[in-house]
């Protein structure tokens, strides 16, 4: 028995005798060059957006690989404040993101950009909490309790950021930065999940095309009488 385009099979015997052949109409749709598969307002393919992406992600597993260097290093001379166990961690983080990203254009393969697209959201998503905590310690009350949540110590004075107007000046700094980082996290998930499109699709189109040359094989001669 043969299976149709209707998902039903049919018997051979009857199909000799009738003199109808089995074929498929199905043919591939995927066009490579649609503008649905390109980023940058159409001007690069999602292809090498995600691969600049993978280029800008083997810099960052290298930079995290030199922090834990310095960690251990800094372990080593006896410091005790040597964040080793973190910084290790965040390489391993790195390395798996890059190496799934890498992997995905190598094989083609959509699954593989998944935790790419993961990280960033969980990314988008707290950059998106600090917006709104920025815009309320800028706009609305400050709060002493609040502002030493969201800004840490290494980084502001102290002393300035108990005053209302350094506070408010430093809120509104940090929420230009947030909003750029809110930016470019959108824009690389764009870029991102287009090229995840752009796998799939292809990979669909090219099991149906191998559906349909299985069943031009299985395809019967007519009956000559």
């Amino acid at each position: 028995a043969l299976m149709s385009d209707f998902g039903t099979y049919l018997d051979e015997d009857a199909v000799v005798e009738s003199g109808f052949t089995i074929s498929s109409h199905h043919r591939s749709e995927f066009d490579d060059s649609d503008k649905k598969y390109r980023c940058l307002c159409s001007t690069m393919r999602s292809v090498t957006g995600v691969k600049i992406v993978a280029g800008m992600l083997c810099l960052t597993a290298l930079v995290e690989l030199w922090a834990f260097s310095l960690n251990l290093l800094a372990w080593s001379d006896g410091k005790q404040d040597a964040h080793v166990q973190s910084s290790f961690i965040q390489f391993l983080f790195g390395c798996f993101v890059a190496g799934s990203v890498i992997l995905a254009l190598y094989k083609q393969r959509s699954g593989y950009l998944v935790p790419y697209m993961a990280m960033q959201i969980v990314g988008l998503a707290c950059a998106c909490i600090f917006f709104v905590a920025f815009i309320y310690i800028a706009l609305f009350e400050y709060e002493p309790e609040t502002a030493s949540v969201f800004f840490p110590k290494q980084q502001w004075n102290q002393e300035a950021i108990s005053k209302p107007n350094y506070a408010n000046y430093a809120s509104f700094v940090m929420l230009f930065i947030t909003g750029a980082l809110i930016a470019i996290q959108i824009w690389l998930i764009d870029i991102v999940f287009t090229c995840w499109r752009y796998f799939r699709d292809k990979r669909s189109a090219d099991l149906r095309q191998q559906r349909q040359n299985y069943l031009n094989c299985k395809q019967l001669p007519p009956v000559r009488q």
